[in-house]
């Protein structure tokens, strides 16, 4: 083989022991392809030494991946609970401000009933008032002569209002202040009594 490549090499080189030379480039043949095939396992060995780190980091970022995950899905359920527990005690409040308002209604409610009560008792204290005032003025133009001005009117009206200032109270009987009214008058005829102011 290395005759043949030796007198395959146009030179006019004449080599007188090729045995010698051909072992020669034997041996530099073979250093350089133990020399490449050195490089190229070392190339290998990187490049394996590459991909296992490559591994290993892709094995790295995804248990950091799965952690920020599981760290993320125990922050949303954290999240879940605060909402639920804000909401419970926004409801509660609500209903406390609910109770109130309520609370608050059905008290003026009851304010407003008191009122109407009120209200309708004065006015039937009004009424009263006004029926004792006629009651009274029609017992002095009634049972009184000579009473013809207006002053003299009044007076005999002031006179009779404190006897019948309970007349239509619930307590005691119209016809009974009436009655004794009538018989605290002076005089053995009601009508015939004198015009005379105290």
């Amino acid at each position: 083989m290395g005759k043949r490549l030796l007198h395959a090499i146009p030179i006019d080189l004449k080599v007188a022991h090729p045995a010698a030379v051909s072992s020669l480039f034997i041996l530099i043949w073979g250093v350089s392809l133990a020399f490449f095939l050195s490089l190229y396992a070392l190339h290998k060995r990187h490049r394996v030494q590459q991909v296992s780190a490559y591994a290993y980091l892709s094995e790295k970022k995804k248990k950091e991946a799965q952690d920020l995950l599981k760290y993320q899905r125990k922050y949303a359920e954290l999240e879940l609970v605060k909402l639920a527990k804000q909401e419970k005690e926004d409801e509660i409040a609500l209903k406390r401000e609910q109770g109130a308002i309520i609370l608050e209604r059905d008290k003026q409610a009851l304010e407003k009933e008191k009122l109407e009560v009120e209200a309708a008792r004065l006015d039937l204290e009004r009424k009263r008032a006004e029926y004792v005032i006629e009651l009274a003025r029609l017992v002095t133009v009634t049972f009184y002569v000579g009473a013809d001005t207006d002053e003299m009117r009044a007076a005999l009206i002031r006179n009779a209002l404190p006897a019948l200032k309970d007349f239509g109270h619930k307590e005691k009987e119209s016809t009974t202040i009436i009655l004794e009214h009538l018989q605290s008058m002076p005089g053995d005829t009601p009508r015939a009594i004198p015009a005379v102011t105290i």
